[in-house]
């Protein structure tokens, strides 16, 4: 899988839009990696020096988990604990 430019990434779209309607909106932070699976970027959360908190923050991740062993409930409960990180 390739990774696209980061001007057509979401969150770089959003926070470009946000911006043009007037909100103040720093640069997005993305950890995540195109092809990732919902525990990757669980350890990648862990890994981080991310801030306690955050106004705006976007989960685009899981569908990858499909494509290993990885079944349901254990997607349910990764995106649960990588929503909950600070």
């Amino acid at each position: 899988m390739r990774a696209r430019p980061p001007e057509q990434r979401w969150p770089v779209q959003l926070a470009r839009l946000l911006g043009e309607e007037g909100y103040s909106i720093g640069e997005p932070r993305i950890v995540a990696r195109t092809g990732w699976t919902t525990g990757e970027l669980e350890a990648a959360i862990q890994e981080e020096e991310l801030a306690q908190s955050y106004d705006l923050v976007s989960l685009l991740i899981g569908v990858n988990n499909q494509y290993g062993v990885t079944v349901r409930r254990h997607t349910a409960r990764n995106l649960q604990t990588c929503s909950s990180k600070p």
